[in-house]
């Protein structure tokens, strides 16, 4: 059961791959980004976050922002091949790092 729930969420949200970052990169999903990352910031910089359940990398673009390095994890495939497209041609590719 547990298996057949992970192919079905794996599923999802590659199926939702395409669309997502056109549904999450709103004003509404920026004020909410932005109420998570304040409880994270402070005056020093973090050398390595992880963001679990990364997506696109919508986050984890804003985590770049404190700290030095960013790894980013998914459980889907298509999401992470779209959050590497993101920035593989930004001057962040060297700081961000994506994985399944």
């Amino acid at each position: 059961m547990v298996e057949e729930r992970k192919i079905a969420v794996e599923e999802q949200f590659d199926n939702d791959a395409r669309l997502y970052l056109s549904k999450h990169l709103t004003p509404e999903k920026k004020r909410e980004k932005d109420r998570i990352l304040d409880l994270v910031r402070n005056k020093a910089k973090y050398e390595k976050v992880l963001d679990i359940g990364c997506g696109p990398g919508t986050i984890s673009e804003d985590l770049l922002g404190i700290s030095e390095q960013v790894w980013g994890i998914d459980i889907s495939e298509r999401m992470i091949k779209t959050a590497i497209e993101r920035f593989k041609e930004t001057k962040f590719n060297h700081k961000i790092n994506f994985s399944v």
